[in-house]
């Protein structure tokens, strides 16, 4: 069903008012929990339904112009203003940068990743720790901020032998945390992981399925799927973006772009893309800022003007597809 996408904002609202049961174990509790709490602080006799939607909005809104600001300031370590506000500005313009305004997870984890860099590039450790450790709680992929954080340490400190460390493995407490929570309610650690092999799409759950084979079956679904029907459009979209996000991490490495970031983007990448199916692809891709430095630091002007041109038309569609119900990412 195309429309199938619709769901996940129910989710995280019907986890918000009603808790966790053992089909929606899958999503992972930072976004739920703070509309939960801001809807029962600000709930003032409310309908519980209604207040929850209004909580959630408000926080992905927040959390948006937050993370842009916190980017920024980010941005200004290594770059000058001209290339900050440009990376800002492809972001901005990115086909499915509207899910950051949508009830999704991706303003809330785009800010933490931000802010988890941004302390670390300070030498602030415990906050960047703190924040990395609400990552992982946040949405899974956010565990691989501890490799990438530990580069930054190594990078500015010259060794691991020192406890300003130990704030960097508070990390994947929060992912840990998550699991202890799924042992003690259903008797399996990893039941949140095993909940992803019942949304429909196709994505392996149990082993690891290597990009080339994904490519393959891709070109299958475009070669033998009639144009006409949508879902070869979405293929041909996750296709397309596998290979635009690929080519823009590889230049990142090429261009000198700090490697903590792109360990960071190149992991996040990496996970979601060996589980058989590049569907999402175009949405995770939103929240790897190294892209859009990336972007930002070629120096044809052409090749910025086609991206600001297609990008321009694919988020006015996509956004119109997706206002509409129907599954874009």
């Amino acid at each position: 069903d195309e429309r199938w996408s619709y769901l996940f904002p129910l989710w995280y609202l019907n986890i918000s008012g009603n808790g966790y049961t053992i089909d929606n174990a899958g999503f992972l509790p930072v976004f739920p929990l703070l509309i939960h709490t801001l809807a029962t602080v600000f709930g003032f006799g409310e309908p519980y339904g209604a207040i929850q939607f209004f909580s959630a909005f408000f926080i992905v809104h927040v959390a948006f112009f937050a993370s842009l600001f916190v980017l920024y300031k980010l941005l200004k370590f290594d770059y000058n203003q001209s290339i900050s506000t440009k990376t800002i500005f492809f972001l901005l313009l990115f086909p499915t940068s509207f899910y950051f305004v949508s009830i999704y997870t991706e303003s809330l984890f785009f800010l933490l990743s931000v802010l988890s860099f941004y302390f670390a590039r300070k030498g602030q450790w415990l906050a960047s720790g703190i924040s990395a450790m609400v990552l992982s709680a946040t949405r899974i992929v956010g565990i691989v901020m501890l490799p990438a954080l530990l580069y930054e340490f190594y990078k500015q400190e010259k060794t691991f032998k020192t406890p300003r460390i130990f704030p960097l493995l508070l990390t994947p407490l929060g992912l840990i945390g998550y699991a202890i929570f799924n042992l003690t309610q259903w008797g399996d650690a990893l039941h949140f992981l095993r909940v992803h092999g019942t949304l429909n799409n196709s994505r392996s759950i149990d082993a690891v399925v290597l990009f080339p084979q994904t490519i393959g079956r891709y070109i299958k679904i475009i070669s033998s799927v009639s144009p006409s029907v949508y879902e070869w459009w979405i293929a041909l979209l996750e296709l397309s973006m596998f290979f635009f996000v690929t080519l823009l991490l590889w230049m990142g490495w090429k261009k000198g772009i700090r490697f903590s970031y792109l360990i960071f983007a190149l992991f996040s990448f990496l996970i979601p893309i060996s589980s058989g199916t590049f569907s999402g692809i175009p949405r995770y891709a939103v929240v790897l800022f190294p892209i859009f430095i990336s972007l930002a630091l070629i120096n044809n002007k052409w090749i910025q003007f086609v991206y600001t041109a297609v990008s321009a038309v694919l988020l006015g569609l996509l956004l119109m597809l997706f206002s509409r119900g129907y599954f874009v990412s």
